[in-house]
């Protein structure tokens, strides 16, 4: 447990001077409300004397909040790993307290190279137009290509030939402007080539291996800022908090600025990307419209081993060095207070830094320590030996660049494969959708006349009919009325079933009409027969509007607006 001191002093009712480990701080105030006035802040306190219930509000500085532990240091984390002045001279970084961010584009060009940034700056304004206009070309070719492949094959080409001709010369000529614009493209180009000797070219070739391996990490992140906290005061084992954001490195080969070996890719999460090439470090903006062009003899190079908290996926080229409590004493051991307390793995990261006078700073994480390592090894190796070259050098032409802007070349550059275009079939597809509509409607046409003609046959024999339904009923109601009085007789000498109490209770109709009998409660329904007006049916079952009816047994179907009550 920790030593704690307090002391309050009277000064006069209601002021007290307060003396503490942390300071020398002034209260006034009444019960239930204080001020306290000390060094790092101002605080009020609010209560009910006796309730035990306060309210405490800080004014002034902000009390610190604890950083997210997946983006935390550990102290004494910068350890250098070489010496000497002809090796990698690695410094312990400086924490710096906010964002990583180099300066703005404009201001990072060195003073030797101001003259070929303006030229540079000036290849790029033309550069952007005729990008514009190479798009344009490509489009008005493709285009004229369809067009004319269009019309060179069936059916087009059936009533096309005459113009055939036409079409191709504006084709060709789509085809010439385009390589016109290209070739302008590659005359914007301008080729920068630095005089190196045979040492410097050796020593840049194991730096590009050493890239090449680097790029290959599991993790690389951009370290956008650092912010420094008391560790003890947070009670955890790091002294510092970082933002990142992964990135990539890779070779480049810039189409405008051509050397003769190709450029190391780091991209840069908050700013420009930075392609560094033998003899200078290239920087532009990310619309392209400002170039900064720095001197390797400016540049600072460094590489530090970091220990580091580790909360996400630890990348498997990453090594685990420690194990560290997520609230921690002093000493690093487990803070008991915490019930909650875990232990987090502590991985080792290399952590590479450009730098220059004018205000380059850049900082990247790398999950593979000893690729960067190496990496800034063999950088600091190459820098050192161009160093030496240009103080050997008698001339101002040692390491100075040249500077060869591109050529207009009258061969045809490679344009972009154009797409394989096949003939106008929907010009068969057409005709064929036509002649299936058509036949579709004369087939319909056939299928109502059909059904016209039979509604109308229905119809007639109705008529032919209706003169003989009223003997042919009558005969069946003498046949009914015997059934009935069989029925009743028998009656009288055994129990009526429940079934023929139930037919003796049926409801009963008569016909209003001439009443079409169909085989199933729809107008489109089979007529079945035609019952004359004044027959009597009896209803055997409801279907909405249509009546199953009939005389012992079920004849059919009756549609309701027929038939009527009985009196």
């Amino acid at each position: 447990m920790g030593f704690r001191f307090h002391r309050s002093v009277r000064l006069f009712p209601g002021v007290h001077l307060n003396f503490s480990k942390s300071g020398v701080s002034v209260s006034a105030g009444v019960p239930g409300a204080t001020l306290n006035f000390g060094h790092r802040r101002s605080l009020l306190t609010l209560g009910l004397p006796g309730t035990g219930l306060s309210y405490r509000h800080a004014f002034g500085r902000a009390e610190r909040r604890n950083p997210s532990l997946a983006n935390v240091q550990l102290p004494l984390s910068t350890t250098p790993f070489l010496g000497g002045p002809s090796e990698v001279n690695v410094e312990p970084q400086d924490q710096c307290d906010g964002e990583i961010r180099s300066a703005d584009v404009a201001s990072l060009t060195s003073p030797d190279w101001q003259g070929l940034k303006a030229l540079i700056n000036e290849a790029a304004q033309q550069l952007a137009v005729l990008n514009a206009d190479f798009a344009a070309a490509l489009d008005s070719r493709e285009k004229a290509w369809r067009r004319l492949r269009r019309r060179e094959q069936l059916p087009l080409r059936l009533f096309m030939r005459p113009f055939l001709p036409a079409v191709r010369e504006a084709y060709l000529a789509a085809e010439e402007e385009a390589g016109k614009v290209a070739r302008a493209i590659a005359a914007t180009s301008i080729r920068i080539d630095v005089n190196l000797d045979e040492e410097c070219l050796a020593l840049w070739s194991q730096t590009a291996a050493a890239h090449a391996v680097l790029a290959g990490a599991c993790r690389v992140w951009d370290i956008t800022s650092a912010i420094d906290f008391d560790r003890v005061r947070e009670r955890m084992t790091a002294s510092t908090a970082i933002t990142r954001t992964l990135v990539r490195f890779y070779t480049v080969a810039d189409s405008f600025i051509a050397t003769a070996q190709p450029g190391m890719r780091f991209e840069n999460a908050n700013g420009g990307d930075l392609d560094l090439f033998p003899g200078f470090l290239l920087m532009r903006t990310r619309d392209h419209k400002d170039y900064a062009l720095i001197d390797l003899h400016d540049l600072e190079v460094s590489c530090t081993r970091t220990r580091f908290l580790e909360t996400e996926a630890i990348p498997a080229d990453t090594e685990i060095v420690d194990q560290a409590w997520a609230k921690a004493n002093k000493d690093g051991s487990r803070d008991r207070r915490f019930s909650g307390n875990y232990q987090i793995p502590v991985v080792e990261y290399g952590e590479i830094r450009f730098s220059t006078p004018l205000g380059l700073m850049e900082a990247y994480q790398i999950s593979d320590c000893q690729a960067a390592i190496e990496f800034v090894q063999a950088l600091q190796r190459f820098l050192n030996a161009l160093r030496r070259q240009s103080g050997q050098s008698s001339s101002a032409e040692g390491t100075s660049p040249s500077v060869e802007p591109g050529t207009m070349d009258d061969s045809i550059p490679s344009l972009p494969v154009l797409p394989d275009v096949r003939g106008a079939y929907e010009f068969y597809l057409v005709p064929a959708i036509l002649a299936t509509a058509g036949f579709l409607y004369v087939h319909m046409l056939q299928t109502q006349q059909s059904i016209v003609s039979g509604e109308n046959t229905v119809l007639a024999a109705k008529d032919s009919n209706a003169g003989s339904g009223d003997a042919l009923f009558a005969k069946s109601d003498q046949q009914n009325s015997a059934v009935k009085s069989q029925n009743a007789e028998e009656s009288r000498q055994q129990p009526v079933p429940f079934a023929s109490s139930i037919e003796e209770h049926r409801e009963q109709m008569i016909a209003s009409q001439n009443v079409s009998v169909r085989a199933a409660p729809d107008r489109h329904a089979a007529i079945l027969r035609v019952l004359p007006q004044g027959t009597k049916v009896i209803i055997f079952e409801r279907d909405g509007s249509w009546l199953r009816a009939g005389f012992h047994d079920p004849l059919g179907w009756v549609h309701r607006s027929a038939l009527r009550g009985l009196p």
